[in-house]
């Protein structure tokens, strides 16, 4: 339930019968009963620990007791709020949409820093252009994941064209395995995924990091997503020019011109 949700079961459950406990058991397994107190509930925090265990008795003995009609004396409609208000978080908003893009968060990130990451992919995004902006096409999503949830700092779900980033992947900066660099690499394979390698493109003959020697258990090309990458950046990577150069001359032989819109406004 959320909080709407659970304000309404409980005014529902003012009027409390034996019959109801099922119910009660349900709505009280919401609250946060150990840990720190909310201010100012110091009271109803015993009151929710008396229904709890009444409940408690009720699913280890089938026995009722006095201890729900006894507390519900002592709340109202908007008691009930100001208690669900008090004891329950307010739910994190994991969904962010922007345009033909769907960010994630599928980790512990909290809603303030998922939307500061999801600002800085933005403006990332922002700034394509050419066959980097052709790898934006169409409905996007990109969704961050606990660092359980995946060995790499990033990865491209081709099955549900998704790229995942892990959570804890640094935004300071653009450097190399940061998050922004992250995203353009998984764009590139994206891009390999959706449109296809220009038939010149070798592994061999463009190959960057060292990363890009690295064969992927998916069968796309590392070496094609880090040319991909490396190649929006090229002044941070001049000792790669030459590869950069003969690689931008095929893309953009491969690829119409496209630029992703700069009117990208966050308002968060």
């Amino acid at each position: 339930m959320n909080k709407e949700e659970l304000k309404e079961k409980g005014k529902s459950l003012l009027d409390y019968n034996e019959s109801r406990i099922h119910e009660m058991k349900e709505w009280i397994e919401h609250f946060p009963l150990t840990g720190r107190c909310p201010k100012g509930q110091k009271e109803n925090l015993s009151k929710l620990k008396s229904i709890k265990s009444e409940v408690d008795m009720f699913q280890q003995y089938g026995l009722h007791g006095s201890n729900i009609k006894a507390v519900l004396t002592y709340w109202d409609e908007i008691e009930i709020e100001n208690i669900v208000d008090s004891f329950i978080k307010n739910e994190k908003n994991n969904v962010f949409k922007y345009r033909n893009i769907e960010f994630s968060n599928k980790s512990p990130l909290s809603e303030k820093a998922f939307l500061a990451k999801c600002k800085d992919l933005v403006q990332t995004i922002n700034s394509l252009d050419g066959f980097h902006a052709r790898a934006m096409e169409g409905s996007v999503k990109i969704s961050f994941v606990g660092a359980k949830d995946i060995r790499s700092l990033a990865k491209y779900d081709s099955e549900n064209d998704e790229v995942l980033i892990k959570h804890t992947s640094l935004s300071d900066n653009e450097l190399y395995g940061h998050m922004r660099y992250l995203l353009v690499h998984e764009l590139g394979h994206r891009y390999e995924n959706k449109f296809g390698l220009p038939e010149s493109f070798s592994d061999d003959w463009y190959r960057t990091t060292k990363y890009s020697f690295t064969e992927s258990l998916s069968g796309s090309s590392e070496a094609f997503a880090e040319v991909f990458a490396v190649s929006h950046w090229p002044e941070k990577y001049n000792e790669y020019s030459d590869t950069i150069n003969r690689f931008s001359t095929i893309m953009n032989e491969h690829t119409p011109k496209l630029k992703v819109k700069k009117d990208f406004a966050l308002n968060m």
